[in-house]
């Protein structure tokens, strides 16, 4: 795949399992450009980056858009604005 967008993990428990999960996926997913969406529980965006690190990934931050429940964008344009700039 040229790009892969990344958003799993904001519903599970953080944990070294969740970790291992997400690693094995990464691996199995091959692309040139991978984008980790990081959800709004800093605990759960925290354990995200760590696997994004790992494998030189790049993420995309949901803290910087504005939601009234903390699980969901306001405005998903916003988002799709920062993933797809020349749109």
């Amino acid at each position: 795949y040229g790009t892969t967008l990344l958003a799993v993990g904001s519903n599970d428990e953080p944990s070294r399992l969740l970790a291992l999960k997400l690693t094995r996926l990464r691996q199995n997913i091959p692309t040139q450009r991978a984008i980790w969406i990081l959800p709004y529980s800093r605990t759960r965006a925290y354990l995200i980056n760590s696997i994004a690190v790992t494998f030189g990934d790049e993420t995309l931050d949901l803290a910087r858009f504005q939601s009234k429940d903390r699980i969901h964008p306001v405005d998903y344009r916003e988002v799709s604005a920062v993933l797809l700039p020349e749109h």
